[in-house]
């Protein structure tokens, strides 16, 4: 449709990135990381809550983001551990401590590209920060499972009742949403998928197999087929009765239960087992993205 994302999200680079008025919770709170600590001058260090990278991008503790020096150069993605400020004599700077992710491969059950944590921790100015990545837990691959365990709301409240949801079994295997409505020039950007074209013909049974699908593996039946069913509808109909004329109304299938809240946790061998299983694959070969010329950059 010919939507721009740049000319939705115009950056101030005299205002961002800022930090947010929310005040941080103290079970957030966490070790200022040692790269902060040994910055010359004697410099102000606070950990933040979120940072806003333009007026319409902000990133918080979990977020994935693409890092580099600019939407055209080489890109790495790390997930937000935490954010912090320096404050200086000569000013406010912004940082997140990251935790490293590795692109791989197109994963063949999801059909999008995959990430894998390394084991590297990297903290980085966030004026490096090109965007949000969005990115989904690979359940598939980890093996994630369902459980009562997410806590429901009522009035906005949590309550003691408990609901069913997704227990995460790892943070180590991730899936970058090749759909992603949010900065869709930044996630082909980083995805690099080859482009793929539809014939007309696919198209039209691209529609009809969802139409089957949609109607819950019912048979598909065709305009031609409807119009006996039509002609055998009509025909004297007794008086006084009001839904006579009206159309049986079509089935439709019944809601299940949907999994509205999510609880991530960590089951990670000590042995680092799990990560070794991670890393096997072709992509092991591949130049891995240079963290060291963006690491702690104060101006």
């Amino acid at each position: 449709m010919g939507y721009n994302a740049q000319a939705s999200r115009a950056v101030e680079e005299a205002v961002y990135p800022k930090r947010s008025l929310r005040r941080l919770p103290l079970a957030d709170k966490t070790v200022t990381p040692p790269e902060l600590l040994s910055l010359d001058g004697g410099p102000t260090v606070t950990q933040i809550l979120q940072v806003h990278l333009d007026r319409h991008n902000m990133i918080d503790k979990g977020t994935f983001v693409a890092v580099g020096h600019s939407l055209t150069s080489e890109l790495g993605i790390g997930k937000i551990k935490s954010l912090w400020e320096v404050r200086t004599e000569n000013g406010v700077t912004y940082f997140g401590h990251l935790d490293v992710y590795k692109l791989m491969d197109v994963d063949p059950y999801y059909m999008m590209r995959s990430l894998r944590r390394t084991d590297r921790t990297v903290t980085v100015n966030a004026k490096f920060f090109r965007g949000a990545v969005n990115v989904q837990h690979d359940c598939h691959g980890s093996k994630c499972v369902l459980d009562k365990l997410a806590s429901t709301r009522k009035e906005r409240q949590a309550s003691q009742g408990t609901c069913w949801g997704i227990r995460h079994l790892d943070e180590d295997r991730y899936i970058l949403n090749s759909a992603s409505l949010h900065d869709p020039q930044l996630h082909e950007r980083i995805l690099e998928l080859p482009p793929t074209t539809f014939s007309p013909a696919e198209w039209a049974e691209c529609i009809k197999l969802g139409h089957h699908s949609w109607l819950g593996g019912s048979e598909v039946s065709s305009d031609d087929a409807g119009d006996s069913s039509d002609e055998e509808s009509q025909g004297p109909v007794e008086s006084g009765d009001p839904g006579g004329d009206e159309e049986e109304e079509a089935n439709e299938p019944e809601d299940g239960r949907s999994v509205s809240e999510y609880s991530e946790g960590s089951s990670q061998d000590e042995d680092g087992s799990s990560q070794d299983e991670d890393a096997e694959g072709e992509t092991d070969d591949e130049e891995e993205y240079d963290w060291g010329n963006i690491q702690v950059m104060p101006n």
